[in-house]
């Protein structure tokens, strides 16, 4: 069951913020193409632009009041032991507390937030210890599998082998539900 307490909902996202101010680098969305990525034969327009160095106050409060839209990587370096990984579920349905229970029930993740966008879909934050990247896509492929048990419509999980590195970022919610 997803967590009902206000505060552990603001600690969570306190921790989302606080990896905003310590990653390496993330993204800002722009309004036009920044980067071109030709990858195993596709084309991949990417609106977010990489920037080096931690995001700052000033920008996360910016993000916070829909000035900008701020994105972290999921993983700060393909040898990292640390992974973030998102599933975004449709819940026109209403389904979330249960699909989302019988998830985290299942793969064991404590860590997590769970946030909606401006949309119907439904986003759960994990964070997660990984030996490496192919053990990361392990861990959300297996995520794939059991979703497919328990879903009609469709869902999304990143990080994702088949899509580049700066693809596999979440967007910075603006409050946790």
């Amino acid at each position: 069951m997803i967590d009902p307490s206000t505060d552990a909902k603001e600690t969570k996202f306190g921790e989302l913020v606080e990896k905003a101010l310590s990653t390496p680098f993330h993204y800002i969305k722009r309004d036009r193409i920044v980067e071109k990525i030709e990858l195993d034969g596709r084309v991949f327009f990417s609106r977010f632009e990489r920037i080096d160095g931690a995001a700052d106050r000033d920008t996360i409060d910016r993000h916070i009041r829909g000035e900008t839209t701020l994105a972290l990587p999921l993983y700060p370096a393909r040898d990292s032991h640390s992974l973030t990984a998102i599933v975004g579920i449709d819940d026109s349905e209403g389904r979330l507390e249960a699909v989302s229970g019988y998830l985290l029930d299942q793969i064991g993740v404590e860590n997590y937030l769970v946030y909606r966008d401006s949309e119907d879909s439904v986003w759960i934050v994990m964070q997660t210890d990984t030996t490496g990247i192919v053990d990361a896509y392990d861990f959300v492929s297996n995520i794939s599998k059991m979703l497919e048990k328990r879903l009609q419509k469709s869902w999304k999980i990143l990080p994702d082998p088949t899509l580049p590195d700066s693809y596999n970022i979440f967007v910075l919610p603006s409050s946790a539900i």
